[in-house]
């Protein structure tokens, strides 16, 4: 599956940062699942808010993502306004539904900016829940206090006619419900759910199942310190949006999405993928190659010994800051890096290699990922493709659609395997890149159609272009067959855990130091 429009890190972010703002000082952590049955949760003993980006099927990513903001500022609300205390389930279940009320209409008169938002998630809550039932179940009544909270707030009426019985019961219960919304602490608010549990006979089993749905959660109790702010509300409905422009864009805060349509043609397509999960598997193989690439640094300053000593020039070039690089005054010029990475996209790379808990692909995707990320923060030029089909996936400014794409590399269903043109291709954009060190890197399993033209090109290339094969979970056979295309003296073969030491290695080999 693709990835999803709040699946992307900085849509993730913009929206945390306004799920921080509206909970005011010592805000509570906040994460984002699609769970089914979440709309949205409130944890006070863990200070954790989750909130479901997909709680409305069939929504633009425009309007989910404001969707998405107006729960964040309900949590918020909780957070904020609601003291839970210990009460039974259908008490706590109709405590829920009148505490919502309040503590939105406490969130649009904090922040004026929110009006909209609310009236937008309550309008969606309201159009996609049933109609009330005309039958003499009391949790029909219930439903119609749910239903009255939204349709007070949009000037509507109740969705459905009550039963003669329960419109008696209604009546009763409909001033509480309305008092409950202006009450100054969620503690009143659980008394007036008691009462009208009470009045209604009401049990849990006869709440209709879409209530519940319809409900967020609230979890644990307040810890020392964390008290909750106090705050009688307006009436309610004295509010109205703010007039919006008759049409919106599709971007979101001022800022389109990354691009998120798949990579590659036909059969062969790559399409993003969820990648915090990799990058967070990547990121220690990325600081790891950074490390090997800092040398560290020697003392400038000499220190007199009684019996000599002995000075490395090897170690006295490098420098932490700049790896490869001479240092200051050594060279007028530092040496530019550029690196173009090639992935064997072919149907092989679906076996597993050694160990045989992963695919080749997958440890591909780990370890080019730590690879990529490395680059963009050394400020290396680079690109990474997959071959044969010379699909663009990641390099220098790709962002965050170049980790996706990272993340959905599948194998392609084909056995055309023809590395030699991909390397040739690698090339020619190598010798129009500025730099004095230019590597290909292919990631392949051994077994091409060309290898001997591939062989070939590699030692013709040799001279201007390093060519190094990188082999991840090999097994004695793959070993061999990278060996005999690219060399003994040019090939990483390893697990993607020990990628940063070999490719480093192989690195300083190539400049020399």
């Amino acid at each position: 599956m693709a990835i999803k429009w709040w699946q992307w890190r900085n849509i993730q972010e913009k929206l945390r940062l306004f799920g921080v703002a509206v909970q005011g000082p010592e805000p509570y952590r906040i994460e984002f699942a699609d769970d089914p049955g979440l709309t949205g949760l409130t944890d006070f003993e863990n200070r954790l808010v989750r909130v479901n980006p997909d709680l409305i099927p069939g929504l633009k990513p425009r309007e989910a993502y404001d969707i998405t903001k107006a729960v964040l500022c309900h949590e918020a609300g909780h957070r904020r306004f609601t003291t839970p205390t210990k009460l039974s389930p259908v008490v706590h279940m109709v405590s829920n539904i009148l505490e919502d009320q309040r503590i939105e209409s406490l969130m649009m008169e904090e922040f004026a900016g929110t009006r909209s938002l609310i009236y937008g998630l309550t309008r969606a809550m309201y159009d996609q829940n049933p109609e009330l039932e005309s039958t003499d179940d009391p949790g029909q009544v219930v439903a119609a206090a749910l239903q009255h909270r939204w349709a007070v707030r949009l000037g509507f009426g109740l969705k459905g006619p009550l039963s003669a019985v329960n419109q008696e019961r209604w009546e009763k219960v409909r001033p509480l419900v309305e008092q409950a919304w202006v009450a100054d602490s969620s503690t009143k608010v659980d008394r007036i759910a008691l009462e009208i549990v009470k009045i209604l006979g009401l049990r849990e089993d006869q709440v209709p199942a879409w209530v519940i749905e319809a409900l967020d959660q609230c979890k644990g109790n307040r810890k020392k310190g964390d008290a909750a702010e106090s705050g009688s509300p307006g009436a309610p409905g004295r509010f109205r949006p703010a007039d919006e422009p008759s049409s919106k864009d599709d971007s979101f805060d001022g800022e389109p999405l990354p691009h998120s349509s798949r990579a590659g043609m036909g059969r062969h397509p790559i399409e993003p993928k969820p990648y915090l999960e990799l990058e967070q598997r990547a990121r220690p193989l990325a600081k790891e190659l950074i490390k090997e690439l800092e040398i560290d640094p020697v003392d400038d300053a000499p220190e007199p010994v009684d019996r000599g000593g002995r000075l490395s020039v090897r170690q006295y070039l490098r420098d932490r800051a700049r790896p490869f690089l001479a240092a200051e005054g050594e060279s007028q010029t530092p040496p530019v890096l550029a690196v173009r990475v090639v992935i064997d996209h072919s149907t092989s790379m679906n076996t597993r290699g050694r160990g045989g808990s992963r695919t080749r692909m997958e440890s591909a995707a780990e370890g080019v990922m730590g690879l990529h990320l490395a680059c963009v923060e050394l400020g290396v030029n680079h690109v990474v493709t997959a071959a044969p089909q010379q699909i663009e996936l990641a390099g220098s400014s790709t962002g965050e659609r170049g980790k996706a794409l990272l993340a959905g590399l599948v194998p392609a269903q084909t056995g055309y395997e023809d590395i030699a043109i991909a390397i040739e291709r690698a090339a020619e954009w190598l010798g129009g890149v500025r730099a004095d060190i230019r590597l290909i890197l292919v990631v392949h399993d051994g077994y091409p159609n060309d290898g001997e033209k591939a062989k070939k090109l590699c030692a013709e290339l040799k001279r201007r272009v390093g060519v190094i094969g990188l082999l991840l979970d090999p097994d004695e056979g793959t070993r061999n067959a990278m060996i005999e295309i690219f060399g003994a003296d040019r090939l990483v073969a390893c697990s993607s855990r020990e990628l940063p030491g070999k490719l480093a290695a192989v690195l300083r080999n190539v400049r020399g130091v």
